[in-house]
């Protein structure tokens, strides 16, 4: 029986698809679909890769240092390979394996991961969909990460952990977004499914706050505001931070028929009064962050009208809302903001012991301890991501990082400015907008070491950095 080559590629491409699509409607209900979606979109796009293995043309036109990069990380995945099988026979795996597994088996799955890894190299290669000048910090991105999950951390069954099944499913999440969303009705069909998650969970927070506990999963008012489906106020408000400025784009720059303009204002009310309600104030900053962006690139007149709108905002907000607002002038008598100090501090003298590499991917907590102070008796995130990062993965790492984040947004600015189709201008301003207030917010927060919220960032870095093509 004669396999159809096409037929495969076809039925992987869907299931890839609508895999994207349903992972953002669950982002902000369940975890667990969040990992089913992934998993799924991941595995098909695998197998897809390895039916396309022989028919791969033409690389980037200008591919020398690219090309010098892409060969250097598939040699270093010989030493990986070893490195992988020794750790997978003789530690406990943090997060997925409870005991160790025996070396013949360890030396399967470490080859199997190998050769994951050498397609997803490959595929980044000859992937038209992605910028250049975005494939070579991508690959830096990766390689930092084998390089402080594999040779330079001190927990190193922790760090490959972190590795697997967090780093590399986020960084996967972003390729497969920028890959697949490449046409302009997968972009309409991912910002509905958008529209359609964050009117859900607006809801359910206006139920949490009438009934104490929202009706998705359950949670309770934490001290007094609100949540939603989020197990904390702060998540809630980094997911707000990201979808209202989508729908604000779309709204200023009237883009759609009236009755969706009309239901985007509708939502965006929603959001804004559940944004109120959970006391977030990083969330709030990154929200007014990404809303001057929206305003900026959208006129004079329209910025002009957001500082208006803003200061008629703050005039009539409960005098909870003023008080919190306020509070920024007055942070050392803030008890959130001095226990924000404490970890601050001591993730710093975490990041100069070891500035380079930092201590390992995903060890955080478990070295923090070592330096907190003993009056200290909590063992925590560090509340500034790049602070986390530079700790975890030094210098080097946030560095790529940033530059990572400086191709995208150079990309997609540019891209902005370029099209002359109205729709794919608001759309990518506002995802722009409102991954700049996501990173704002970040300065304050958790919000990329914590799963939702990262499969939603990585996902709207791959839409900020799909190429759109016309049907």
């Amino acid at each position: 029986m004669k396999i159809d080559n096409r037929r495969i590629d076809f039925a992987c491409g869907k299931i890839v698809e609508y895999s994207l699509y349903c992972l953002v409607f669950f982002l902000p209900a369940s975890k667990s679909m969040v990992e089913v979606c992934a998993t799924t979109a991941f595995f098909a796009w695998l197998v897809r890769k390895i039916n396309n293995l022989g028919r791969f043309r033409g690389g980037p036109t200008r591919p020398s240092f690219f090309y010098a990069v892409v060969i250097a990380n598939l040699v270093m995945l010989i030493p990986l390979a070893v490195i992988i099988s020794s750790t997978l026979s003789t530690h406990n795996m943090d997060l997925s394996i409870a005991t160790p597994l025996p070396s013949h088996i360890a030396l399967i799955v470490s080859l199997i991961a190998i050769g994951v890894l050498g397609i997803i190299v490959v595929s980044l290669y000859y992937t038209p969909h992605i910028d250049l000048s975005l494939k070579l910090p991508f690959l830096l991105l990766l390689d930092i990460a084998v390089i402080t999950s594999m040779f330079t951390s001190r927990h190193i069954e922790i760090s490959l952990g972190a590795f697997f099944f967090k780093m590399l499913e986020y960084l996967l999440i972003f390729f497969m977004m920028a890959e697949v969303i490449n046409t302009k009705r997968r972009f309409v069909n991912i910002l509905i499914a958008i529209s359609a998650s964050s009117f859900i969970v607006g809801l359910d927070g206006i139920y949490q706050i009438i009934t104490k506990h929202d009706f998705l999963r359950g949670f309770p008012l934490y001290a007094g505001k609100m949540t939603a489906s989020f197990q904390f106020p702060n998540n809630f408000g980094g997911y707000l931070t990201v979808a209202l400025p989508i729908f604000i784009s779309f709204i200023i720059r009237g883009t759609a028929r009236r009755k969706i303009r009309i239901s985007l204002l509708v939502l965006s009310a929603l959001l804004m009064v559940c944004l109120v309600f959970t006391q977030a104030r990083g969330a709030w900053l990154g929200f007014i962050v990404g809303l001057f962006v929206v305003s900026l690139f959208s006129g004079k007149k329209t910025f002009f009208i957001t500082i208006a709108f803003l200061i008629i905002l703050f005039s009539f907000s409960p005098a909870v809302v003023k008080d919190q607002v306020k509070s920024f002038a007055r942070l050392s008598t803030d008890t959130s903001t001095d226990d924000r100090v404490i970890i601050w501090k001591t993730g710093w003298k975490m990041f100069t012991d070891r500035p380079v590499f930092g201590h390992g991917l995903g060890t955080f907590m478990n070295v923090f301890s070592g330096y907190k102070p003993k009056s200290y008796s909590e063992i925590v995130y560090a509340h500034n991501c790049y602070l986390q990062m530079a700790a975890e993965i030094g210098i080097t790492g946030l560095l790529i990082f940033l530059w990572f984040l400086f191709a995208l947004f150079k990309s997609a600015v540019f891209r902005a400015a370029r099209t002359e189709d109205k729709f794919l201008k608001a759309a990518l301003t506002g995802i722009t907008a409102g991954i700049l207030g996501y990173l704002a917010h970040s300065f304050f927060d958790t919000n990329l070491f914590s799963l939702s919220l990262a499969v939603l960032f990585w996902s709207m870095a791959g839409l900020a950095a799909a190429n759109i093509e016309s049907e």
